[in-house]
């Protein structure tokens, strides 16, 4: 196992307390680190009826064959840096938050494996259950955009002092540094992984980061599934018609 304390703190007082804590621990079975490989998933959508829940939500997923050694990984980062990851501005916030006002809530993530060669990439959304077509419309038609006509210089390199500066900032937090930490130490890496990361993004252009969009995201793989009160919302729709069809 891995122990990771990050504060001001004796080693000297602190270490005697945790193998007191822990001496009696004892396992029935070695470890044994479950592998988890990318599989093939089938795309499709599915809706699901929230009865009398005031928000819907909309989930799109697509697994992606890529550990976080790829060579690529980098520019996938801040290619989902710009799509939806930025909390302060991204395609997705702009079009469907900003522009169009359908949503309270709508951005992108980005989870890769360090052991496995499976990532997955996620695109998300909260919106009144009268606007979700048009959620889902846009959102579509965003990532076309991205993948078809690619991100511009001025988006990746934007994306690149943010993201870093993300970094720093999280760094600071000893909480997640503590996490970094023991999750390097359990990887059998040290910080030389996380420079050249920072290395790799800093390189990077607008042509790679598209070039990587392209290779690993495919529109046709999304799994997407829509949950809210769609029937009270079409009904008041429908009622909404009723007056003007007399």
């Amino acid at each position: 196992g891995e122990l990771v304390v990050v504060g001001d703190f004796s080693p000297d007082e602190l270490l005697p307390q945790l193998e007191a804590l822990v001496a009696g621990w004892t396992t029935k079975q070695p470890y044994a680190r479950i592998e988890r490989p990318a599989t093939e998933v089938a795309a499709g959508r599915e809706a699901i009826e929230t009865p009398d829940k005031e928000n819907a939500v909309y989930f799109a997923a697509t697994v992606i064959p890529m550990s976080d050694m790829a060579e690529d990984y980098p520019a996938l980062v801040v290619g989902n840096f710009v799509m939806g990851g930025s909390t302060l501005a991204s395609r997705l916030g702009d079009r469907v938050r900003q522009k169009e006002g359908l949503s309270y809530g709508v951005g992108s993530i980005l989870r890769t494996l360090s052991q496995d060669d499976r990532s997955s990439f996620y695109m998300y959304a909260i919106t009144n259950p009268v606007n979700m077509p048009k959620v889902e419309a846009s959102i579509a038609d965003e990532l076309s955009k991205a993948l078809k006509d690619g991100l511009t210089s001025g988006e990746v390199e934007a994306a690149k002092t943010g993201l870093l500066e993300q970094q720093k900032v999280e760094w600071n937090v000893d909480d997640t540094l503590a996490a970094r930490l023991g999750e390097l130490l359990y990887l059998g890496r040290d910080m030389t992984y996380h420079s050249q990361q920072v290395q790799s993004i800093q390189g990077l252009t607008h042509e790679s980061v598209n070039a990587a969009l392209r290779k690993r995201i495919d529109p046709k793989k999304f799994v997407i599934v829509v949950a809210g009160d769609f029937a009270k919302a079409k009904a008041a729709a429908e009622a909404e018609k009723a007056p003007e069809a007399k």
